[in-house]
């Protein structure tokens, strides 16, 4: 009796802006591994994005909203005299700085969580054995894996967590102690701007092991290319069922003083 087929290896790819290494490495492993990257839409890209509440409100107020507020001030001076127009300034120059942050906030917040929807899904389908995020990506695997949506092996590259935190006005998110069946490994470049440097002891102080490169936020350089390949290699060859969630983690938070 012949035994079964081997099940080839399986790494779910969470992209950001640019490929970065991602292309590179699934080149190098396409002949061993199957890749999948789910479409996620990412500001300020993807029609799906375009269905974001948040977006449409901010359109609200930019092209309805504030041109009827900037419109008032001379027919306020005519009908109510000098002072009504003078609050009515004071409010528009107040109130509108306000309230476009915290449109720009929620736009961020949910396509963050349409992201994390989007990949755990993606988790339930295809049943990876690594997940492998880059830039936003990684950023969403953080919340991800603080939200329990996948506990197994996990390479977060650039992670912007802490920059996607900052914009949406919200704290970042409590990572999940990895155990030695979920590593995560996190590469972090040291001439990156979307990734501060108080991420690191952070980050390791949250269980991951953290790689400093000598690059950018791409992470294109060979030195760095073969450096997550070879801990790529290492996660899959670890013989472990695919893990979504499990429960019972120590937290530590991802902080948010720079």
């Amino acid at each position: 009796m012949e035994a079964p087929e081997r099940r080839r290896k399986r790494v779910l790819v969470l992209g950001g802006w640019s490929p970065g290494p991602l292309e590179v490495l699934q080149s190098r492993f396409a002949s061993d591994v199957d890749f999948e990257e789910p479409s996620i839409p990412m500001p300020p890209a993807g029609l799906r994005w375009c269905l974001n509440p948040f977006w449409v409100l901010l359109l609200l107020v930019v092209f309805g909203l504030l041109p009827a507020w900037l419109s008032a001030p001379p027919a306020l001076a005519q009908e109510d005299g000098t002072w009504a127009w003078i609050i009515n300034c004071v409010v528009l120059l107040v109130v509108t700085p306000f309230l476009l942050r915290f449109l720009v906030a929620g736009l961020v917040w949910f396509s963050i969580q349409d992201g994390v929807g989007t990949a755990t899904r993606a988790i339930r389908q295809f049943e990876p054995d690594v997940v492998l995020a880059f830039s936003w990506g990684g950023g969403l695997a953080c919340w991800l894996l603080a939200k329990q949506g996948w506990a197994g092996p996990t390479i977060l590259l650039a992670p912007t967590v802490k920059a996607m935190a900052r914009i949406c006005c919200c704290s970042p998110p409590k990572l999940p102690r990895p155990t030695a069946l979920g590593p995560v490994h996190v590469f972090q470049p040291e001439d990156d701007p979307f990734c501060p440097a108080s991420q690191v002891e952070v980050l390791r102080a949250a269980g991951c092991e953290v790689h400093l490169l000598r690059d950018s936020h791409v992470l294109l350089k060979h030195g760095s290319v073969s450096e997550i390949a070879t801990c790529l290699e290492q996660l899959l060859s670890l013989s472990v069922a695919p893990v979504q969630a499990k429960t019972g983690f120590a937290y530590a938070a991802v902080g948010s003083d720079d």
